[in-house]
């Protein structure tokens, strides 16, 4: 094999014309062929081009024959079907097969360590003939091959700032980063202050139903204070349960007339649903607990039976709801009210309309002789033109739901402070979409960063594996996440929530 390159090395001065006889008539020495092959890959591409201006009359089977003189059989069987199929082409074709058939060849295989290893390492940089047929020169060729890899992977872990300063490139993925945490910061911030309103109001309309529906209710128990200024709320006698019961189904028929609220019933005929839940009559020994439910409509009810013990035990004895204190575990009141429209929630400043579901439970604590009387309100955002489906007979209540729709329809102006009003929640809302729509763009394109950059570690680290193996016979293992941080798999993660939460903020923005 050395002799073979210096051969070449050799016969590299043989004009031109001498290439061009080879190429018509297939013959000659094994260094006249080979010199061949290395004159056309250092010709420049007028000369080439008059190599081969007479190519046309070399098959396929002439390129074989030349190529395993010189010992680079395998190399062209494999190359004839992909590059060779291009004879048939026109003349530019056939010159970009040729060429490339014979700058693979001369890059390839013309060396001392090729000719015995066929396979070649595509890590290897672009290098001329004379670093591959120049046996003393090989150690020279390993140094920079190690070196540039060695560039390669020293540039893919240097952080964002080492890199800028290595090509003067502002680093954009961290930029998306650093730009999606403000985003999201000013994101969260509107959020935030948003749902502390809505907790706030919340809260307040809990105590504002306590107020209205719980009999003897003390601001006493709205007070954190440690030890507690008084007991839990509770009934301790069966009259002060019965006598709950009416006063509660009174204030909710009076609600709409005392209500500073100015709160409005769901129906035109609003009702209350009661559950008694107690020990099953065969369930002593084991505990097995029976529900009844049934649906009461107060404004049916005469005023008079409500106010006394006896009476309200009546009316829950003709919905077959009589009460055994003994069997007791729960009795429960269930009813919906909608608020009036409410527009000093969040930073929008919207127009927004809420739908209370109030629970009333008395529930005996332990089988005692305390029943706790318990009042959650929570509520669920409701389309303010919901209040078209009631028929209020007052004419207050009317000026009420036609004040709610007015202010629904943001577009609508009636005078010159409600136009501002519209133009002020319009701009707010134009803000919250506007900052929405900028999070989704941010968070599509650090997910598309982010995958790209795994990609580039993977097959980074398939190279580096390659590498060692073809040139120092290591085989490298436990390096995989090194080439790709979990990190970058935490931010895909925590981008697609980004992604349904600004899809979700804007497709509930008219809500």
């Amino acid at each position: 094999m050395i002799e073979l390159c210096n051969q070449v090395n050799n016969d590299r001065r043989k004009n031109i014309k001498g290439a061009q006889d080879l190429i018509r008539k297939g013959r000659g020495t094994v260094g006249e062929k080979a010199n061949w092959l290395t004159t056309l890959h250092q010709s420049e591409a007028s000369q080439r081009a008059e190599i081969l201006s007479d190519y046309q009359s070399m098959d396929s089977a002439a390129i074989n024959r030349v190529c395993e003189d010189v010992g680079l059989k395998l190399s062209c069987t494999r190359l004839s079907d992909k590059l060779m199929s291009s004879y048939l082409g026109t003349d530019s074709n056939k010159q970009w097969a040729m060429t490339s058939v014979c700058l693979t060849i001369t890059s390839q295989h013309l060396t001392v360590e090729s000719l015995t290893q066929p396979k070649q390492d595509r890590l290897l940089p672009p290098l001329e003939p004379d670093e591959y047929c120049q046996p003393e020169d090989s150690e020279q060729f390993n140094t920079q091959v190690v070196d540039w890899m060695r560039r390669r992977l020293i540039y893919f872990f240097m952080s964002p700032r080492e890199k800028f300063y290595a090509k003067q490139r502002i680093p954009y993925k961290l930029f998306v980063q650093l730009l999606k945490v403000v985003l999201i910061t000013m994101q969260l911030i509107v959020f935030g202050q948003d749902r502390s309103a809505h907790v706030s109001f919340g809260e307040n309309s809990r105590l504002a139903f306590s107020h209205l529906y719980l009999r003897d209710w003390n601001p006493q128990y709205e007070t954190l204070d440690y030890p507690p200024a008084s007991g839990p709320y509770a009934a301790y006698q069966q009259d002060e349960f019965y006598l709950m019961l009416g006063y509660t189904i009174t204030q909710f028929n009076k609600t709409e007339s005392i209500a500073i609220g100015s709160y409005l019933f769901t129906s035109d005929k609003p009702f209350l649903t009661f559950c008694r839940v107690s020990v099953a009559d065969r369930g002593l020994m084991t505990h097995t607990e029976e529900t009844h439910c049934a649906d009461l409509y107060p404004k049916d009810v005469p005023a008079d039976s409500l106010s006394t013990a006896s009476g309200v035990r009546q009316l829950l004895a003709n919905y077959n709801l009589s009460v055994n204190f003994a069997r007791l575990l729960k009795f429960t009141m269930e009813f919906e009210i909608l608020s009036p429209i409410v527009t000093e929630l969040g930073w929008r400043r919207e127009a927004e309309c809420f739908k209370f579901q109030i629970h009333i439970s008395m529930e005996k604590i332990q089988q005692s002789g305390q029943l706790q009387i318990y009042l959650d309100a929570p509520y669920t955002a409701t389309y303010c033109e919901e209040a078209e489906h009631t028929k209020p007979t007052r004419g207050r209540t009317e000026w009420l739901r036609h004040f709610w729709l007015t202010m629904s329809q943001t577009h609508r102006n009636l005078d010159n402070r409600t136009s501002e009003v519209s133009f002020s929640f319009s701009t707010r809302r134009m803000i919250i979409a506007s900052l929405n729509s900028v999070v989704l763009v941010i968070g599509i394109l650090s997910t598309v960063l982010c995958i790209r950059s795994i990609v580039r570690g993977f097959i980074l680290w398939k190279e580096t594996v390659l590498f060692f193996r073809h040139w120092y016979s290591i085989e490298l293992r436990g390096h995989f996440w090194d080439f790709i941080p979990p990190w970058f798999i935490a931010i895909i993660f925590t981008d697609a929530i980004i992604i349904y939460g600004a899809v979700y903020n804007l497709w509930t923005l008219n809500g």
